[in-house]
C-alpha cells in the first residue's frame, strides 16, 4: 500500500479506539452517578446521591422556581389564616424609673423583671409569668436623653390601649390610690374607656368592650 493509504487506515483505527474509550467512560460515569446505590445516613435514611456537574447544571436550569408559603393553619386560639395572637408587650422610654415603677404598680401590674433601680423593667399582668398567662407586659427603659413634656402633658407619640374586665372598677381603684383620671365614657366605636398620661407623657387608654354594640356583630 502507498504511504498515504497506510496513514488513512491508521487514522480510522485511532478514531474508532477513541470513540470506544469515550463510550466506555460515559457509561462508567452514568453508573457511578445515576445507578450506584444510595448510601444511608446514621438514621438509616437514604442520603442524597451526588450528581455529575453537567447533569446538575441541566436539572438546575429545568427546575421550576420555588416559592415559600407561610402556614395558614389555625393557631391555638382557632384563628384561621393568622400567625398572630396579640401584641404581647409595649416598650416605653422613661426619664425616671422610680416614678414610673410607682405609677405602673398603682395600675395593678406586677414587676417581673428589673425594678426601680434597674435600667430596664418589665411589668406584667400576671405573676409569675407562665406559658398559659404570658399575655400582657409593659417594658420600661431608662434614658437620660428623654425629657418628658412639662405639666404632665401628652407627648403626642401615640397611645397604648388596654382592655380590662371592668373599666369603672379600675377607675375607682385608681382614684383611691391618688391617680387623677377622667370619668369613663361610652365611645361611638363600642367601648367604654378613659385615658390618662403616665409620668413620662405616654398616653394610656383603658377600655371595656360593649359587646352588644353593632361593631362587634359585623
Amino acid at each position: 500500500l502507498k504511504m498515504h493509504q497506510k496513514q488513512a487506515i491508521a487514522g480510522c483505527v485511532l478514531a474508532a479506539a477513541a470513540s470506544c474509550i469515550a463510550r466506555t467512560t460515559a457509561s462508567s460515569l452514568a453508573s457511578t452517578f445515576l445507578l450506584a446505590p444510595r448510601p444511608s445516613d446514621p438514621n438509616g435514611r437514604p442520603a442524597h446521591r451526588p450528581l455529575a456537574p453537567r447533569l446538575l447544571s441541566r436539572r438546575a436550569r429545568a427546575r421550576e422556581p420555588q416559592v415559600m408559603h407561610m402556614s395558614t393553619k389555625s393557631n391555638k386560639n382557632g384563628d384561621e389564616g393568622s400567625l398572630f395572637h396579640s401584641i404581647n408587650a409595649v416598650t416605653l422610654v422613661t426619664h425616671d424609673m422610680v416614678a414610673s415603677c410607682a405609677f405602673y404598680s398603682k395600675l395593678g401590674l406586677h414587676i417581673t423583671y428589673g425594678g426601680p433601680e434597674a435600667a430596664f423593667t418589665t411589668f406584667s399582668a400576671h405573676e409569675p409569668v407562665r406559658q398559659d398567662n404570658n399575655v400582657l407586659h409593659v417594658n420600661l427603659f431608662q434614658s437620660a436623653k428623654y425629657i418628658p413634656p412639662a405639666d404632665g402633658k401628652w407627648n403626642q407619640w401615640g397611645r397604648c390601649i388596654f382592655f380590662v374586665g371592668d373599666v369603672d372598677a379600675l377607675h375607682s381603684t385608681l382614684l383611691e390610690k391618688g391617680v387623677v383620671a377622667p370619668e369613663p365614657q361610652d365611645a361611638a366605636w363600642g367601648e367604654r374607656y378613659f385615658h390618662l398620661v403616665d409620668p413620662n407623657g405616654h398616653q394610656l387608654s383603658f377600655a371595656t368592650p360593649i359587646y352588644d354594640h353593632p361593631r362587634w356583630h359585623n
